[in-house]
């Protein structure tokens, strides 16, 4: 083995050369490889020539515990000769760190940090805080939103693409409030045509559920883990290659709390913009009308139990007023 450091901070590499390395009670075969550590978290397992008489399989890849990690397997190791694979962590579509020292309701204040541009704005009086960050130590984190459960939350520029290929979300959280409904932790799905989001409280308390309106099963649920006034970190996977979606709630020390999976089939995309922390003005949970008469079947109105989900109407006019807890005007009369 060959170790070395080359480069200045921060693009440092760590590289171990393997030279002639012979297999085990196979005294023709030898391998030549590398691995190359960069300082940005890539890596890099690299060929060179190879003997494998024996032809035995190889398995190539990385682990952080017994549930994470990735492997790629090959049938024949001297295929590899000469080849290089890099692993590296997926381009940030966005980054919101709400770090900045105070929200004002300015247009594009709130900076993606992950480098597209996609600065947001800050709507009906959300602010930011840093009094009681997840991690209060240095290194920690930064300031975060606040937003009132109601009519706050920071609306995503237009810019941003619907997201019809794989992706993540991770965000900390943290709730007064763990049995409210409608807890927006980031929703695109503002027209209710096939959008999806990632709620606390939509499906009971202290439960994370990530939905799509165009999927079967609609939703995902985590067990009933948030509690209140607690910071946990929540990260939602959608995989779109083998159609399977995830979620992981950890604590504020990185100790996992609980994990959710299940295959669904079909995926959709809501037109309207995307928001963070609440739903925006347009949507129709907003848009609230005072309480009328809705679709529920019979046996729910005459029947013993209450009625547990929600039921919409649809009229041709309406007065342009709101009632609490609406947040805006939706009418088109006065």
């Amino acid at each position: 083995r060959l170790p070395s450091t080359t480069g200045t901070a921060p693009n440092r590499k760590f590289i171990v050369t393997w030279y002639n390395v012979r297999e085990w009670n196979s005294p023709g075969s030898y391998f030549n490889m590398q691995i190359i550590l960069n300082e940005n978290g890539d890596f890099v397992y690299q060929y060179k020539d190879t003997v494998n008489i024996t032809t035995g399989h190889a398995q190539i890849g990385w682990e952080v515990s017994a549930t994470d990690y990735d492997i790629l397997p090959y049938a024949g190791f001297g295929s590899l000769a000469y080849t290089a694979i890099r692993f590296y962590a997926a381009p940030k579509r966005a980054e919101w760190q709400m770090d900045e020292s105070a929200w004002t309701g300015a247009a594009g204040e709130i900076i993606d940090t992950g480098g597209n541009g996609y600065n947001a704005q800050a709507v009906n009086g959300a602010t930011n805080s840093g009094a009681t960050p997840a991690i209060a130590t240095n290194p920690g984190t930064c300031r975060y939103g606040t937003f009132n459960g109601t009519t706050q939350y920071v609306a995503v520029p237009g810019g941003f693409p619907n997201l019809n290929q794989s992706f993540t979300i991770g965000a900390w959280i943290r709730t007064q409030d763990r049995a409210k409904a409608g807890q927006k932790i980031f929703v695109d799905d503002q027209s209710k045509t096939n959008g999806y989001g990632l709620t606390l409280g939509d499906n009971g308390a202290g439960v994370i559920t990530l939905y799509n309106r165009a999927s079967t099963p609609v939703s995902l649920d985590t067990s009933a883990v948030i509690q209140n006034n607690l910071w946990y970190y929540v990260a939602a996977v959608i995989d779109l290659t083998i159609n399977q979606r995830y979620i992981y709630v950890y604590d504020a020390s990185g100790t996992l709390q609980t994990s959710a999976t299940t295959a669904f089939a079909g995926w959709g995309t809501d037109a309207g913009p995307a928001s963070i922390g609440g739903v925006t003005n347009a949507s129709a949970d907003a848009a609230g009308l005072a309480i009328l008469p809705g679709l529920v079947k019979y046996d729910e109105v005459y029947g013993p139990n209450e009625i547990t989900h929600a039921f919409r109407v649809t009229v041709r006019a309406t007065n342009n007023y709101f009632v609490w807890p609406a947040s805006h005007k939706a009418g088109s009369n006065t």
